[in-house]
């Protein structure tokens, strides 16, 4: 009788806490989270953003993450993925060409400027000197020296980021400090007519043709400002982002003011772009198959249906 009264006990224990997860469940589906809320907000953005620009690849959530336990425990962890390490214009183009969400730290970076430009750690001094700059991008020390002025003053500082994530934006795991736009430059227009309509200030662009995403990526976060990228050679070689391709870096408290700015500039300049077919054609006067030809011969009869 005593065992019976046990199981009987058990039994409703194991109903009332069932029931109690049952309530837990629908009270966060009715009143979810203040993050939650959040992400949501900007994953519906990432759905407009990727309706009105109709770009080949996602539009990316980018966050810069100061601790540890930012990064999302369920991302693409390219060391321990793949064996091996990747460059920060992988991980991008792994996010937004496959969907993945990439976090990417000091141990699956491969590039090491890209870990300096972001944060991640120091310029060694071997790059300082003439093996980076001077050999490869330009003439001389002088202008190595001015160049690596414009990487020092838009990176982030050293040891201010423990890991970078890259999450497509439309479900995104982060709450991202950025938005990366690559499209084509017919699809990146509409971004720049979206950032004019805000305040009708001119869209400026900075380019160095190396490690450009992530100076763009840096002087953004740094700034609060939009940046407009053209892929430098590392990252076409390493990466294979597209001959076509241009990217947009988007602050995210900026981007539903640059959404804004999109779809109130889509009547003058949407995507595809809508072009103008209301005039009559020309041919060459040795190709007679137009109706002012079929006037001149006399002889024949009248077009009929």
């Amino acid at each position: 009788m005593s065992k019976l009264i046990s199981d009987n006990a058990f039994i409703s224990i194991k109903l009332f806490l069932n029931t109690i997860k049952d309530i837990c469940f629908y009270v966060q589906r009715l009143f979810p989270a203040r993050g939650e809320l959040v992400l949501e907000s900007f994953r519906e953005s990432g759905r407009k953003l990727s309706e009105a620009l109709r770009t080949r690849t996602k539009p990316l959530a980018v966050r810069f993450c100061k601790e540890e336990n930012e990064l999302p425990k369920d991302a693409f962890w390219p060391l321990k993925r793949l064996k091996h390490r990747i460059t920060t214009c992988q991980a991008i183009n792994i996010a937004r060409i496959y969907g993945y969400t990439v976090a990417l730290t000091l141990e699956d970076e491969w590039c090491v400027p890209s870990m300096a430009f972001l944060g991640m750690a120091e310029l060694p001094d071997y790059l300082r000197k003439d093996a980076f700059l001077f050999t490869f991008h330009t003439k001389d020390q002088r202008a190595a020296e001015h160049l690596l002025e414009y990487f020092d003053r838009y990176s982030l500082l050293p040891g201010s980021t423990k890991g970078v994530v890259f999450s497509p934006l439309e479900q995104t795991l982060v709450e991202p400090h950025l938005v990366v736009v690559y499209g084509t430059p017919g699809q990146a227009i509409n971004v720049v007519k979206g950032v004019v309509w805000l305040r009708g200030e001119p869209l400026e662009a900075h380019f160095t043709g190396a490690a450009t995403i992530c100076i763009c990526m840096a002087r953004a976060y740094l700034e609060g400002s939009v940046q407009f990228s053209l892929p430098g050679g590392g990252e076409k070689v390493f990466a294979t982002t597209e001959e076509d391709e241009v990217a947009i870096v988007i602050p995210a408290t900026l981007l539903n003011d640059v959404l804004e700015g999109i779809e109130s500039t889509q009547e003058m300049l949407g995507y595809p772009v809508r072009k103008y077919l209301f005039y009559e054609p020309r041919a060459p006067r040795n190709y007679p198959i137009s109706y002012y030809d079929y006037k001149k011969c006399r002889n024949l009869a009248p077009l009929t249906a």
